[in-house]
Order: structure tokens, then C-alpha cells, then sequence
């Protein structure tokens, strides 16, 4: 048994009742990601010591002393906007939880709306993937990975929101009839790049990966080429700009001999956390996994056959197996302490199970349940772990990572144990 196709053309308009349904995936999606963070964080968020320098820095520009820490020295390592972004929330509700904890849940929702949606426009032309009940699973799976994967206050909440925008542009440009529209949405793309790279520099890698995908797509004339080359450079260009006016320039010197880890080390965990994104880590199931995604794509970017001739299905390929290479030469080729975690790939699942969703259903509506069963089970699995393991949590009296909806941070108070006052538990950031 198939399901029924709802077969559009991108430039056809939908009727009432296609557009009610379309309403009702779009609501679901926020209504899901909106419950789960609300599950995770209704005693408070997570904060790394990468989320306690964005926090820093925007209580510091709500108070007007611009883009630095609260020891009066500027930021030099982190791009500006995401803590531009907080410090409107701050002038808003003051430095508490509170204001920290909404920030986010707004960039969470959103995050998972432009996904979804993204998503939704690259297979809404291809009329033998597109299914109403796939696309409802869909709409389930990215609602629960989008809040799972990114609980704690960090600059890839924003970063990966825009890079879900500038992916729908880009698969727009491509989907474009005419020069005008081509180039509204190669603007359009450029200028959320833009955005993503002033959230976190990682996103460099979507900003070369996202364009490359398209020129595989479309590479006919000199106006895809110019187009293409446009969406890398204007963004970094100005991405540079910034990040020299800030006097970051020398915050991640680059080089062959200065990355923590070697290639092949970066090239393993970038498999392994793609895998593990997607499914358990037992028994050797994320190794697999992410072995299969990125065999998968580059399958998807060198065939010819027929079941790989549509465009939604290169695009996406070519976009995952692109950026991912793009992180690990970045990571390998520059200082950075970290290893390659969800925060620099989360984005590739919400890619990567729509296509075996869509795939399931054209075959039976039983393959479509196997799949959505294998694909919602680990998502599941972690909410109920994080939602009582942020349930068990005591923040009155040991706040760990955790910063508490009641707590308030001052640049006044710059160490020293949490101290109830009567206007909330009072925090220093960690030296």
C-alpha cells in the first residue's frame, strides 16, 4: 500500500485545504519543540564555559560597556551576535534565568520551524517523495531533535537557525524561474550566511558546503558560477571584517601543525557523532550509521542512475558530504581545543532521516513506520533521560553547569558561592 501523493509543482499555488495542513505540520513542529524545552528547562538551562562568556558579554552590552567579559576585557574568540541577540533579552527582563532560558526557547522553536520548512520546500517538488504521513513524522522527529540536541545556552542556536534559512534560499535559487527571483534569493542566502557566521565561526563550513551543493546542481552559466561564488565570499568577507574590528584576527591561528587532533582523528569523530546523532551508541551501531550517512552521500554527489536523478536528493547529499568535509579541514587546519561535537554537525540528521522517511513511505506504509519507529526510539529514549536527569537537579544549593531560572548575574559579583537575595540567587561566572 502507498499513500496518496499530494503532487505539486513549486511555482503552483496549493489550495485551502493543502494550505490548512501545511498550517497545522507548522504548528506541530513548534508545539513539540516548544513542549520538549519546556520539559528540560523548567528548573533552568545548561551552560558551558563558551555559554557563560555569551552571557558575560551580553549583560556587558545591555549595560553599555560593549563586547567584553566582566573583568573589562573584550571578547576575542567568539563572534558578536549571539550575545547581541541575549543582551536585548537582558535590557528586556534584567540578567536572570528567566531571560537566558526564553532566549533560547525562542531560538529553539524557530530553529525547528525553519527546518521543518526547509525541509518541507526541497521535497515539495519532487512528486514521488512527497507524502503527507512522512512529512507528519517528520514534522515529530525534527520538533524532538532540535531542543534534545542543543539544551544548553550556545551561539549554534542562533547559528544553526540561519543556516536553516540560508539553505531554503539556496535550494530556492535553484528552484528559480527567472533572473530576478534567482538573484532576491541569492541575496537573500547571502545575507543569512552572513548572520551564521556572525554567530559562531564553525558555521564557515555550512557557508562553503550549503553553495557548493547548488553549483552541483546548477553550473551552466557564468551567472550560477558568479551567484554561487557570491554566497562564499560576501559572507566571509564580512565575517573577516568583524572579527578584525574586534581584534579577533588571531584567535584561531591557522596552520598544518596546530590542530588538537589529527585529520583522520577529526574524519572519526565526525562519523561517530553523526551516527550517535541518529542512533545509540551500542554495539558499534554509530559507527555504522554515520559510516552509511556519509557512504550514502557521496553515493548520492557521483551517481547517475535514476534513482539518484532528482535534485532534492543531490542537494541534500551534496550539502551534508560538502560541510562535513569543510568541518574536518577547518578543525585540522586550525586551533581549536575542542573536539568535533553535535554543536558543529547536529544540523545533518534533520537532513538525513527525512530522506529515509520519504524513501520509506513511496515503498509502504509499513516501511514508513519501521523507519519513523527506528528514528523516533532514540529521541524518545533521550528525553526521558534528560528530562529527569534536569528534573533531579537542585539549584538552590548546587547550580553545576545548571543556571537556575531564579538566579541573577552582575558584573558586581565576579566570584564567590551562589547568595540568596531577595531578588534571586545571585551567580558569579567561573574565572
Amino acid at each position: 500500500m502507498q499513500f496518496p501523493s499530494l503532487r505539486r509543482d513549486v511555482t503552483t499555488e496549493v489550495d485551502r485545504t493543502d494550505r490548512s495542513g501545511y498550517v497545522f505540520l507548522h504548528l506541530l513542529v513548534v508545539a513539540v519543540s516548544s513542549a520538549t524545552f519546556s520539559v528540560l528547562h523548567w528548573r533552568g538551562i545548561p551552560l558551558s564555559p563558551d555559554s557563560w562568556a555569551y552571557w558575560q558579554a551580553a549583560v556587558s552590552i545591555a549595560n553599555g560597556s560593549g563586547y567584553r567579559f566582566f573583568s573589562g576585557d573584550p571578547v576575542t574568540a567568539w563572534p558578536p551576535l549571539y550575545s547581541a541577540y541575549l543582551s536585548l533579552w537582558v535590557r528586556a527582563l534584567g540578567s536572570t534565568g528567566v531571560a537566558l532560558v526564553l532566549a533560547n526557547a525562542v531560538l529553539i522553536s524557530l530553529q525547528s520551524l525553519a527546518w521543518f520548512h526547509t525541509v518541507r520546500s526541497i521535497w515539495i517538488g519532487n512528486r514521488n517523495m512527497y507524502r503527507t504521513p512522512a512529512l507528519f513524522a517528520v514534522a515529530l522527529y525534527i520538533g524532538l531533535f532540535v531542543p534534545l540536541t542543543l539544551q544548553a545556552a550556545h551561539a549554534a542556536n542562533l547559528g544553526f537557525l540561519c543556516t536553516a534559512v540560508m539553505m531554503f534560499y539556496v535550494w530556492r535559487a535553484n528552484q528559480a524561474s527567472t533572473d530576478s527571483r534567482w538573484w532576491i534569493c541569492i541575496v537573500a542566502a547571502a545575507f543569512s550566511g552572513t548572520l551564521a557566521l556572525l554567530s559562531h565561526n564553525a558555521n564557515l563550513a555550512f557557508v562553503v558546503g550549503c553553495p557548493m551543493a547548488l553549483l552541483l546542481l546548477r553550473h551552466s552559466s557564468w551567472r550560477d558560477i558568479f551567484g554561487v561564488a557570491s554566497l562564499v565570499v560576501l559572507p566571509t568577507l564580512i565575517w573577516l571584517t568583524v572579527r578584525w574590528q574586534l581584534g579577533q584576527s588571531d584567535s584561531h591561528p591557522v596552520g598544518l601543525s596546530v590542530a588538537s587532533f589529527g585529520l583522520w582523528q577529526y574524519l572519526s569523530q565526525a562519523v561517530i557523532v553523526v551516527g550517535n546523532l541518529i542512533v545509540p551508541s551500542i554495539f558499534g551501531a554509530a559507527t555504522f550509521m554515520g559510516i552509511l550517512v556519509f557512504a550514502w552521500c557521496g553515493w548520492g554527489v557521483v551517481s547517475t542512475s535514476k534513482s539518484w536523478a532528482t535534485d532534492s536528493e543531490k542537494f541534500v547529499a551534496a550539502t551534508v558530504l560538502f560541510t562535513c568535509v569543510a568541518v574536518v579541514s577547518l578543525f585540522s587546519l586550525s586551533s581549536v581545543t575542542d573536539p568535533i561535537g553535535s554543536r558543529f554537525v547536529g544540523w545533518v540528521p534533520v537532513l538525513i532521516v527525512p530522506v529515509a522517511l520519504f524513501r520509506a513511505a513511496r515503498r509502504s506504509a509499513l516501511a514508513l513506520l519501521v523507519v519513523a519507529a527506528i528514528a523516533m526510539a532514540p529521541n524518545i529514549h533521550r528525553f526521558a533521560t534528560f528530562s529527569k536527569i534536569h528534573a533531579d537537579q537542585n539549584p538552590d544549593t548546587d547550580t553545576g553547569p545548571l543556571f537556575p531560572l531564579g538566579a541573577l548575574i552582575s558584573p558586581n559579583y565576579l566570584s564567590g558561592s551562589p547568595v540568596k537575595t531577595e531578588h534571586g540567587l545571585l551567580i558569579a561566572p567561573p574565572k
